[in-house]
């Protein structure tokens, strides 16, 4: 009986999908995850503290995202609906970044802001992640542990909305014209 409200909490957590919007974060409380998943929150967690857990629909699947401070350290750890570890992000101050990852990563910004640089985990495989605030939008770079750039993708920047809330610049609502 056990096994089967286990199973059946992992279902009805996984069935949620439908019910919330791609990329949404929604904010949720340890104490309402299946046992599963907070039992491997827990084991990840250690003697850190968690400081957020939200879940987020990505590509129809439902997962977990942990924030934890250990000791100075900030961990931001990505769980599956089963309490499977999927990704591990560590923010990693510039100046502790091995000497080739940093000049890679400064001679790609030039004159913009380095936003965050997090060295990452996933599946055994470990790279770098920054993020360059640019003109045109926040600029994703991964960069191999060596300092080779593996990838980058532009985020364009998200228009803001007006005092009225529409997005055409005027303080008047598009009802009133």
């Amino acid at each position: 009986m056990k096994r089967f409200l286990t199973n059946f909490s992992i279902a009805a957590s996984i069935s949620l999908v439908s019910l919330r919007s791609e990329g949404k974060e929604t904010p949720v409380k340890l104490e309402s995850l299946p046992a599963p998943l907070q039992k491997a929150i827990v084991g990840a967690v250690g003697k850190g503290k968690i400081q957020t857990i939200v879940s987020e629909v990505e590509d129809k699947q439902i997962h977990y995202e942990v924030v934890v401070m250990s000791g100075k350290k900030k961990l931001e750890h990505k769980f599956s609906a089963d309490g499977k570890l999927l990704e591990t992000e560590e923010a990693v101050p510039i100046a502790d970044l091995p000497a080739a990852v940093r000049a890679t990563l400064e001679k790609l910004a030039a004159k913009h802001k380095i936003l965050e640089v997090v060295h990452v985990t996933v599946d055994e495989k470990k790279f770098y992640e920054a993020d360059i605030e640019k003109d045109k939008g926040i600029e994703e770079i991964k960069l191999s542990l060596g300092g080779e750039l593996i990838s980058t993708v532009m985020e364009p920047l998200k228009s803001k909305e007006d005092a009225d809330g529409d997005k055409d610049g005027d303080d008047v609502s598009d009802s009133k014209k």
